[in-house]
């Protein structure tokens, strides 16, 4: 059973991720304005011109989901 202990992590891991990026993150940049935004792997791409609102609402959405920040 410790065997597959790191499948559980991993799949926890990536649907907390998932979570935080697509449905916050990018939720709310698309609320907030009629900004596109792209995602690359770990990156959040769209224009300069929106770039404090983009890192507004990514910091502010990484202070809400780990409490500890």
């Amino acid at each position: 059973k410790e065997h597959n202990d790191y499948k559980v992590l991993a799949y926890t891991l990536q649907r907390n991720e998932s979570e935080l990026i697509y449905k916050r993150i990018i939720g709310e940049i698309m609320k907030a304005s009629d900004v596109n935004v792209i995602t690359v792997h770990d990156s959040i791409i769209g224009p300069s011109s929106q770039r404090d609102l983009i890192t507004g609402i990514f910091e502010n959405q990484m202070k809400r989901f780990f409490t500890f920040l």
